[in-house]
């Protein structure tokens, strides 16, 4: 069943942080053009101080960013957003920093390259509340 905006409102607000300009926009227009209402954030930084003054249904964080990492913007959120499930994204699937991750209480743990459809239909699982999330499953164990 395909994702679509109900009158005129957005499916969910996403924030989504990566330093990779180029991956951010297209992940960015991806969910854009099924209805989600997105925030990019070039760094870490950016992200949590959209965080601060905003309120987001999920968090899309790139795990290797400059300034801030994934892992101190994972903490922060849980802090300034508990409720927010957090999806972490990253081209290294080391099993230790898989397993760090996780210790910070992810939603779901993916890694580069990004399938469009896997992308979307997390996100909406995330929201649904249909993500496992005491057990993210480690990327080579699919």
């Amino acid at each position: 069943m395909a994702d679509h905006v109900h009158n005129n409102r957005p499916l969910a607000r996403l924030l989504i942080a990566d330093d990779d300009a180029a991956l951010r926009m297209t992940i960015g227009k991806l969910y854009t053009k099924v209805g989600y209402e997105v925030v990019l954030a070039g760094n870490g930084e950016v992200a949590l101080d959209y965080v601060r003054d905003q309120a987001f249904d999920v968090a899309l964080i790139d795990l290797n960013m400059p300034k801030t990492n994934g892992i101190e913007i994972l903490k922060m959120l849980k802090k300034y957003a508990p409720g927010m499930p957090v999806i972490i994204f990253t081209s290294m699937a080391d099993r230790e920093v898989y397993d760090e991750v996780i210790s910070h209480g992810i939603d779901r743990f993916l890694t580069k390259p990004l399938r469009q459809s896997e992308l979307l239909s997390l996100v909406r699982d995330v929201i649904n509340n249909k993500t496992n999330e005491n057990n993210p499953s480690y990327p080579s164990e699919k």
